[in-house]
């Protein structure tokens, strides 16, 4: 008998009430559950608290969800137990405290528990353990497995390894299904095949899509179709806003900027609350208004309405906000508004003091103001943490001509 069956009548009302239309006053009716529940045997008080639990991590109630999956740990047997273990194991990975939460899950390497080993591998990969997918040997395919077997290839690099297992995935239906597309046509785009890209994001659109299917002896991988029509208007906005990152690559920014107004359209029309997908298509919007266009004015617009939604999600303190000042200090540069650069991109790198892009950006600002040795000091910076190579070699070319015009500028 599932656990449900076995709660009195007055704990069922207030669970119903909870998960019938998820919101804040949901806590409520839960914490009223798990406080009435005191006298109720270990394993009522554990489902509770673990669902109360969950709900708090769903409103980022971080540190009484962190204490809810405590208490439901010590409570819980058998696979409630896991479940509890689980719960855990994710506040403690976005709490950062990851040395318990490597230790928590330990515990699953000498069970078959699918999710728990799937996490245990993740976080091994983490810690650069390369035989982490190792643990998802002899275990039974499932959505879940396979979209942590692809992200443990991509954490190595194998790009083969990770469109085999996206390109099983989205032979599931629903969510699952579209998020493995999404991503397949992501890896394309991440690894410069922008063509394959286009074509897999518009047969998306289209409603079918380009899936390998296994390769048994044959020179090149078969093809086949599988209906992915999209069903709601929020993953139609996410399939052109990837379209749109494609023919920006190519080039193509107005094609680019069609798609991303599409998705802007989508998105202000479905109804849904999604303020995180809003502020990544108003920013791809600012970028391409400004880097591939240089309009100022319309860049500025979309940019500035960007950070407001940034900061209305994530905070102000959070790296996609430092990431949209950077791009503002930018901008204000190409304005020769050095002042306000500077001030855009000093409160940039107070967010993530490791920010190559705005170590770099505050620099020119610096040499524009006649300040060299500072300028210097920040390019230097910028070096010691940037990854692209093409950006690296700018860079070290724009130190080295400082460095000469210091050497014979006028003593």
């Amino acid at each position: 008998m599932h656990i449900y069956q076995q709660l009195p009548p007055e704990l069922r009302v207030h669970l119903d009430a909870a998960t019938q239309t998820p919101s804040e006053a949901s806590l409520g009716h839960l914490q009223a559950a798990v406080t009435a529940a005191q006298g109720q045997s270990p394993e009522i008080r554990a489902f509770l608290l673990e669902s109360l639990g969950a709900l708090q991590l769903a409103f980022d109630r971080i540190e009484p969800a962190l204490d809810s999956f405590r208490q439901a740990l010590v409570l819980s047997t058998g696979e409630a137990e896991d479940e509890a273990r689980l719960g855990l194991a994710t506040v403690l990975g976005l709490l950062g405290r990851t040395d318990e939460r490597v230790e928590l899950l330990e515990y699953f390497s000498e069970t078959r528990h699918p999710r728990g080993r799937a996490a245990l591998a993740l976080v091994r990969a983490e810690h650069g353990q390369k035989d982490a997918a190792k643990l998802l040997d002899g275990l039974e395919e499932s959505p879940e497995l396979l979209r942590v077997r692809a992200e443990l290839c991509l954490q190595t690099a194998d790009t083969h390894g990770a469109e085999a297992a996206l390109g099983k995935l989205v032979e599931f239906a629903g969510r699952a299904g579209q998020e493995a597309r999404l991503r397949l046509g992501r890896i394309y785009l991440e690894s410069g095949r922008y063509e394959r890209a286009i074509t897999h994001f518009e047969r998306l659109l289209d409603g079918l899509i380009e899936v390998p299917a296994p390769n048994k002896g044959r020179k090149s991988p078969a093809k086949v179709s599988v209906p992915a029509k999209p069903t709601d208007g929020r993953f139609e906005a996410l399939v052109r806003t990837e379209l749109a990152a494609a023919w920006a690559q190519k080039g193509q920014v107005e094609v680019a900027l069609e798609q991303l107004n599409q998705a802007l359209e989508l998105i202000e029309t479905y109804g849904e609350a999604d303020e995180p997908l809003l502020g990544i298509v108003l920013l791809r919007l600012g970028t391409l208004e400004f880097y591939g266009k240089q309009n100022l004015a319309a860049a500025e617009e979309y940019l500035e309405e960007a950070l407001g939604v940034a900061i209305d999600t994530w905070g102000q303190e959070h790296p996609h906000t430092a990431q949209i000042l950077v791009h503002l200090g930018h901008l204000e540069l190409g304005r020769s508004q050095h002042k306000e650069a500077k001030a855009l991109l000093k409160r940039a790198l107070e967010i993530v003091p490791s920010s190559s892009e705005a170590h770099g950006a505050l620099a020119l600002a610096l040499v524009a103001a006649g300040k060299m040795g500072p300028a210097k000091m920040h390019l230097e910076r910028a070096l010691k943490t940037v990854r692209d190579p093409t950006r690296r070699e700018g860079l070290r070319t724009n130190l080295e001509r400082l460095v000469n015009r210091k050497s014979s500028s006028p003593r």
